[in-house]
């Protein structure tokens, strides 16, 4: 909805532009002809245009202002709950969990005998959900949760602004070659197309980052990123976690290969033990990617895999 308000906009003052351009040079015609009734009622055409202009780009403006806020539920705004049992019998006086009820772990809430959560509780536990959520967003040291109307606008302004189509091209770089790197199966070209993502996110962000108003929109949608396990995060994260694991697994492949190539006929079973600190998921990947590679064969035995250098018996 946004994006279609935003074209709304932009196609808006390119008309407003164009047309003006044409009343301008017809005014001036219109004068060096001495045509005077036609120039004063080109001009009264004239402002009244610009006034439409101008009451259209506040009003989608405001329009855009309101999408992009996306308020987060409060306590004025939460539906009232009407049910039969107090909420003093799920919650104390002070909105926490009834302790005696309930046992909350990480984001999970159960009872204490583990008997099913009932349907007359889950309005409570939802609402409990939401208090916890804006407390959570208050006490973040994110800034998106922070952001002044002055930042907001900022931010807006960039988006309806002529450097707002190169900004999303050079974000579209980055993005594009992060989920190629995330397609490709062979791991030196997947850490190369991470590498490249990642040098690209760095100059989609120095080109947003000239402007107040960009650098809010680059960090709030790309730099101070959140969900139930970091209260803080970047786009670059990710990608730099994903360059970790690829390490890691190409890794495992050098010291599996060179296992094998000791001790050829190596059973795969007998890897796990061998790498406590990788999971059995890993050292699984790490070998079919050798064999893809036709570095190594795989020979069904029993219920695991005989594994020799390809060539070799």
């Amino acid at each position: 909805m946004k994006k279609v308000l935003l074209y709304v906009l932009r196609t808006i003052t390119i008309i407003f532009s164009v047309s003006s351009f044409i009343l301008i040079i017809a005014g001036v015609s219109l004068a060096i002809s001495e045509h005077e009734s036609s120039f004063w009622i080109m001009a009264v055409f004239s402002v009244l245009l610009f006034s439409l202009f101008v009451f259209l780009s506040n009003k989608l403006k405001k329009e855009i202002k309101i999408i992009q806020s996306n308020p987060v539920p409060t306590e004025e705004n939460t539906p009232l709950i009407n049910i039969e049992k107090p909420a003093t019998h799920y919650l104390d006086s002070a909105g926490n969990l009834n302790q005696n009820i309930y046992i909350e772990n990480e984001n999970k809430i159960s009872h204490i005998d583990n008997s099913p959560i009932a349907d007359e509780e889950i309005p409570y536990l939802i609402q409990y959900g939401y208090q916890k959520a804006i407390e959570k967003e208050k006490n973040s040291h994110s800034s998106v949760f922070h952001r002044t109307e002055r930042e907001n606008e900022l931010a807006l302004n960039f988006m309806i602004s002529k450097n707002y189509a190169e900004a999303e091209k050079r974000i579209k770089r980055f993005e594009n070659l992060q989920q190629q790197a995330s397609d490709e199966n062979n791991y030196e070209r997947k850490i190369n197309l991470f590498n490249q993502a990642l040098d690209t996110f760095e100059k989609a962000k120095k080109f947003c980052y000239r402007t107040k108003g960009g650098m809010i929109y680059f960090q709030d949608l790309y730099e101070h990123l959140h969900n139930s396990q970091n209260a803080c995060f970047s786009y670059a994260d990710i990608i730099r976690s994903q360059i970790d694991y690829c390490l890691e697994i190409h890794s495992l492949e050098i010291n599996i290969n060179s296992i094998i190539e000791t001790n050829n006929g190596y059973l795969q079973k007998d890897l796990y033990k061998l790498f406590p600190d990788s999971s059995k998921g890993d050292v699984q990947r790490a070998v079919k990617n050798l064999a893809e590679k036709n570095i190594i064969k795989k020979t069904k035995q029993g219920n695991t895999y005989q594994l020799t250098i390809k060539g070799e018996q």
